[in-house]
């Protein structure tokens, strides 16, 4: 900077609020830019970050010649155990993209039965999953607690605990 006429006082001064206000412009430029972590919607916070895919970690199923790849193994299990034409509703619609209108006319089925199987085939899936979300609680709490939760004592003559 060149400081014209001014005593060192004067130069330390001006120097000190040149400073200031180019610290306080940098950071009304980042607070405009920038946002906190916290303050991020979900969606935005996963845009984030990326994961590596295996394909060791999927399973895949086949449907109107079509292969379709499913992550999840839990979800994986619980479609197997749906009827043959209900998995294919379910994979058709949900996998493939693909309307109850299309559906029907692949499989040669009115629209109105492609989606009671498709509303019935998502109960039977939610009732499945459930059940293997409370037989993996049940898990978690005997590996946790192997006595199962209660905890034994054994009481002698006077009443008091022996264990």
């Amino acid at each position: 900077m060149i400081f014209i006429g001014l005593t060192l006082k004067q130069k330390e001064i001006v120097q000190t609020k040149f400073d200031s206000y180019c610290y306080f412009r940098e950071q009304n430029r980042r607070k405009e830019k920038e946002i906190m972590f916290s303050e991020l919607k979900d969606g935005q916070l996963d845009k984030l970050y990326s994961m590596d895919k295996y394909y060791g970690d999927s399973t895949f199923l086949k449907v109107q010649g079509e292969e379709i790849e499913i992550e999840s193994m839990q979800i994986f299990e619980a479609i197997l155990k749906l009827t043959e034409k209900q998995r294919t509703v379910i994979l058709m619609a949900y996998f493939l993209d693909m309307t109850e209108n299309e559906i029907g006319e692949c499989l040669n089925l009115m629209q109105s039965t492609i989606h009671y199987h498709k509303k019935k085939s998502l109960q039977l899936l939610r009732k499945i999953l459930e059940n293997q979300d409370e037989q993996n609680e049940k898990i978690d709490s005997l590996r946790n607690n192997p006595r199962g939760g209660k905890r034994q004592s054994i009481l002698d003559q006077s009443g008091a605990s022996t264990l």
